[in-house]
């Protein structure tokens, strides 16, 4: 029985070793990534959901086809609704307002074996030093220019004060309904955004 007990101690303390490693990639950010157990798309483009030391989750949206265009709308109104965002409630927002995205494209990664490089800060309002520029990527390309649109441009496509108030009350509904059931462990520490301070609910 020792024997067996000191052998299980010895794989758990290598594996927590291995993993002591591994960096978990941003909430709500987007990653091109290339993903060694991968089954049907090594070079994985993935919107991070959750993420920690062995799995990461979120949308491949490689698998959207046509629905692309739904989540870039979807993206621009959690970045515009200033709300303070963790993965539980974009998931759940997102299951309320574009229930196909989720249902297509919802992944789950082993984190040890996805690498990737931000293309996009997506959700996150946090300025991203580090996003890769001249991204070939049409969808990238699209969202980024959305997000950063050129100062000579004439085609800003800013949400509505009514799209705006739509996803502020879905957000803070999905939240409520979180925070009345079973607690989680990292509510709190795992948000996107703050709502810059002066500005009024």
């Amino acid at each position: 029985m020792n024997k067996l007990f000191n052998k299980l101690t010895s794989v758990l303390r290598k594996q927590r070793g291995a993993n002591s490693k591994v960096v978990p990639f941003a909430l709500g950010r987007i990653y091109a990534c290339s993903y060694k157990n991968w089954h049907n798309d090594p070079r994985p483009l993935v919107l991070i959901i959750g993420s920690n030391a062995f799995y990461t989750v979120g949308i491949n949206i490689h698998y959207l086809g046509s629905m692309k265009n739904s989540l870039t709308n979807f993206i621009m109104l959690m970045r515009d609704s200033k709300k303070v965002i963790t993965g539980k409630i974009m998931y759940d927002t997102m299951k309320m307002r574009i229930p196909m995205v989720p249902r297509l494209g919802f992944r789950m990664y082993f984190t040890s074996m996805l690498r990737g490089k931000l293309v996009s800060e997506g959700i996150s309002t946090i300025p991203e030093p580090n996003v890769q520029q001249n991204v070939a990527d049409p969808f990238i390309k699209r969202l980024q220019n959305r997000i950063h649109p050129p100062e000579t441009s004439y085609n800003k496509v800013n949400s509505t004060r009514e799209e705006i108030e739509g996803i502020r009350d879905q957000i803070s509904s999905v939240s409520y309904n979180s925070d009345r059931q079973k607690p989680f462990a990292n509510r709190g520490r795992t948000v996107v955004q703050y709502r810059p301070q002066g500005e009024e609910q």
